[in-house]
C-alpha cells in the first residue's frame, strides 16, 4: 500500500489514516469548508495517470474526452480532467470520489496501438482561503493572473516548480501537483504563511467539489 507523500505531516490526533484509491491518506471528517478559513488539504490519493504514446490522441479520442489545447483541461462530470502535457502525453485526473474516467483507468488498449498507461507518482494539495494571494505572496514568484480553472499551468511557488490551477468552486482556492520529493518542503512552506500548521492542514474529503 502506497502512503501519501505528506503523511508524515499529519501527526496530531485528529487525523485518522484510510486507505483510498490505493493509498493510505490522513483523513479530518469534522472538516467544513469555511470561506473565513485558510487550509491545506492533501488531494495526493486522487488518481491520475499518464497516457503516453504516438497512439495516445487516437486511443483517447474513442471516450471522446480530448482537450483541445496543450494544457487545457477538458473536464467530467464530476470535476475530473484531461490535459495535454506534452505532445503525445496526457494526465487524466480522476474526480475525489474515483467515478469519472474510470473506463479509462481500468482501460486496456488494443495490441496494435502504441500506448502506454502509467502511474503518475506525484502529490497534490488544495490551497485555499481568504485572500490567499496576499497570503502567500512572499512564495509566489509569478503573476496570479495567469492561473485559470481551466488550465494546468507550470509555475514556481517557494522554488519550487509545480503545475497550478484554480478550483473550479472558487477563485480562492488553488490545486497544486507537485513531485513527491518537494511535497514536505512546499506544504510546510504554505503552512507557515498561514499561520499555524496544525491548523492548516485538514485531511482529505473525497465528497469535497473541487
Amino acid at each position: 500500500m502506497k502512503e501519501s507523500p505528506l503523511l508524515p505531516l499529519y501527526s496530531d490526533s485528529k487525523f485518522t489514516k484510510k486507505e483510498t484509491f490505493g493509498m493510505t491518506i490522513a483523513s479530518d471528517e469534522k472538516f467544513t469548508m469555511d470561506a473565513s478559513t485558510s487550509f491545506v488539504m492533501d488531494l495526493s490519493a486522487i488518481s491520475k495517470i499518464l497516457v503516453v504514446g504516438k497512439d495516445a490522441k487516437r486511443w483517447l479520442e474513442e471516450y471522446s474526452v480530448i482537450p483541445n489545447t496543450l494544457f487545457g483541461c477538458s473536464f467530467a462530470k464530476n470535476g475530473g480532467y484531461i490535459c495535454q502535457v506534452m505532445a503525445d502525453q496526457y494526465l487524466i485526473v480522476s474526480d475525489p470520489s474515483g467515478q469519472d474516467y474510470r473506463e479509462i483507468f481500468n482501460g486496456i488498449p488494443s495490441e496494435g496501438l502504441e500506448v502506454l498507461i502509467l502511474p503518475y507518482e506525484c502529490a497534490e494539495i488544495l490551497l485555499g482561503g481568504p485572500d490567499i494571494w496576499r497570503t502567500i505572496a512572499g512564495l509566489v514568484m509569478f503573476n496570479p493572473s495567469l492561473l485559470s480553472e481551466t488550465v494546468l499551468t507550470s509555475v514556481r511557488i517557494a522554488t519550487v516548480d509545480v503545475y497550478a490551477k484554480l478550483s473550479k468552486m472558487s477563485s480562492q482556492h488553488i490545486r497544486i501537483i507537485m513531485s513527491a520529493p518537494d511535497a514536505h518542503f512546499l506544504t510546510i512552506s504554505i503552512c507557515e504563511c498561514l499561520g499555524n500548521k496544525d491548523d492548516a492542514l485538514v485531511g482529505f474529503d473525497p465528497t469535497i467539489k473541487l
